[in-house]
């Protein structure tokens, strides 16, 4: 098992940016994996996520939030510029998925010192408890890991990419986890300013 916080250092180096936040939501996540068997599908980032590491820090659930969401890109780029997604994701081809998914997928390999890739083939009953009666011996590691990302649009109707929740129009926020959501590769939608939903 490998700390959260020499892990982010293994793949960002020496920043000047604060990775408490970061480290703490990693942290959290291998609690809720391995501790609690949450299934992964239903780790939300405000519920699961920000809000705990809030606490944790003693910072507003905004401010934790931003953090994470400014650090995960960061650590992307680090992983992609050093060739280290086979190490520490195992899927060099990937895209970068929501901060959420890579704090899952960091916690993985804090957990195991195994890629994420790797963990799903060989774990498959403790990181898909809910399916793992239906193929444990047999699992298809790049659809296990599609299938934990949302996908934006599912045929005409949009989906939370955080909480993979039917949205019924072009909502600012995702009205069941908070998330902020981002139409601008999408042309011609008009975004509704609605508030993010106070989540408790």
């Amino acid at each position: 098992m490998q700390k959260p916080e020499l892990l982010l250092y293994s793949i960002l180096g020496p920043i000047r940016p604060d990775i408490r936040p970061l480290a703490c939501a990693i942290e959290i996540i291998e609690q809720l994996l391995f501790v609690q068997h949450l299934p992964m599908e239903n780790i939300k980032a405000m519920a699961h996520i920000y809000s705990r590491v809030a606490e944790r820090l003693q910072k507003q659930t905004a401010t934790v939030a931003k953090a994470i969401e400014r650090l995960t890109p960061l650590c992307w780029d680090a992983l992609v510029l050093n060739n280290l997604l086979p190490t520490y994701i195992g899927d060099p081809s990937m895209q970068m998925p929501p901060p959420r998914m890579l704090v899952i997928y960091l916690a993985v390999y804090a957990h195991f010192e195994l890629p994420f890739a790797v963990a799903v083939k060989k774990y498959p009953d403790i990181l898909f408890p809910l399916d793992a009666s239906a193929c444990v011996a047999d699992v298809d590691v790049m659809k296990a890991i599609h299938r934990t990302q949302a996908m934006p649009i599912v045929s005409d109707v949009p989906i939370c990419p955080e909480c993979g929740e039917e949205l019924s129009q072009a909502q600012a926020y995702c009205h069941n986890c908070g998330q902020r959501l981002d139409w601008s590769q999408y042309k011609g939608t008009q975004v509704i300013c609605d508030k993010p939903p106070v989540l408790t």
